[in-house]
């Protein structure tokens, strides 16, 4: 399954495989929350959770001088849940590096997408100030807050439009 994903162009975000992949002079496509996001988020309510604590692609981006690019999914969260059982998940991601227990369902409560549409916006590119080797805490610090906040503008800016008047994001942490 593994080769097959990797046949498609898949990669894992491993510093390796994304450095390696900007060394190519592609550029990736990360999921910044990742399994977090996946696993706080709720079809149901009003709040859009994101995480923030990531930084290696940042500092990647800086490293290599590219820019990172804001790309909001709006109706995303609809598609599917997961079972929900947070302090079980916490315990099994902090010893295994995943949570479990991991049953995202959707339509009739399988694991089959609910129809749902689903928006795509795209920001303006949010250039790293200078391309450096190595990155200070200070240079990563500022993209990371410029990034987040790009993002939160296409929200903002684009949630009406989209079907979410009534949505707010709301930033998690850990």
């Amino acid at each position: 399954m593994r080769d097959l994903a990797q046949w498609a162009g898949v990669r894992d975000v491993g510093r390796a495989s994304v450095d390696n992949t900007l060394k190519t002079g592609v550029s990736p496509m990360l999921v910044v929350g990742g399994q977090s996001e996946m696993f706080l988020s709720r079809s149901s309510g009003n709040e859009i959770l994101l995480h923030r604590r990531h930084r290696g692609f940042v500092r990647m981006a800086i490293k290599h001088g590219v820019p990172l690019l804001p790309v909001f999914s709006f109706g995303e969260h609809k598609t599917m849940d997961n079972v929900y059982l947070p302090k079980m998940q916490a315990y099994f991601k902090s010893k295994l590096g995943f949570p479990i227990p991991y049953f995202p369902y959707g339509r009739w409560y399988l694991p089959v997408l609910r129809r749902t549409p689903i928006s795509i916006c795209v920001g303006a590119p949010v250039f790293p100030q200078e391309k450096t080797d190595r990155p200070t805490r200070g240079q990563i610090e500022e993209l990371h807050e410029r990034y987040f906040a790009a993002l939160e503008d296409i929200f903002e800016r684009n949630k009406e439009y989209c079907g979410f008047p009534n949505h707010k994001i709301k930033w998690v942490w850990d």
